[in-house]
């Protein structure tokens, strides 16, 4: 090969690079947008530094607005004094702030029964009640355990309940 067309190929590489990188940050842009991320990071953003966490968990699975718009196997979740902090893993942080959910922002904690077995945790906030959070019921109970409050939590079946007898 000639010194041109290692050249060439050079320049190549290292365009198709910067294209790459570029489609990456906007896709993760996109679904950060569209997720309801950056809009519960308007509210929630955690401070910098991150404030000192007492217990985390790693590769931990989350979804936003949507049950099934999840965040699987790709978030740390700790346990902070006024709250529980979600950071995203490293490849996937573009557009993705850590964010600090005080426990005195969540509105209400409902419980989902998938397919009438699988309990998740919908965890509604007073600022953002459209965008909800879906957790697994032993995230939950591990953030309440290693906190020092007691949420109320609503099943689904006493919702129902108390619908009825009010009517």
């Amino acid at each position: 090969m000639d010194d041109l067309s290692i050249n060439s190929l050079l320049i190549l590489a290292g365009a198709g690079s910067v294209l790459l990188l570029l489609v990456w940050s906007g896709i993760l842009l996109l679904v950060a947008y569209i997720s309801g991320w950056s809009a519960l990071a308007r509210y929630y953003a955690a401070p910098m530094p991150l404030p000192m966490i007492s217990q985390r968990w790693i590769y931990q699975s989350m979804a936003l607005r949507w049950f099934f718009w999840g965040y699987n196997n790709c978030l740390t979740i700790g346990v902070a004094d006024d709250g529980f902090l979600i950071k995203v893993v490293f490849p996937l942080k573009i557009g993705h702030k850590p964010l600090l959910i005080p426990w005195s922002a969540i509105q209400k904690i409902e419980v989902i029964k998938v397919f009438s077995t699988f309990p998740i945790m919908k965890l509604t906030l007073h600022q953002l009640p459209s965008i909800p959070l879906f957790l697994s019921k032993t995230l939950l109970e591990n953030l309440q355990q290693r906190s020092s409050i007691t949420l109320p939590i609503v099943t689904v079946e006493d919702k129902a309940v108390s619908y009825s007898s009010n009517t």
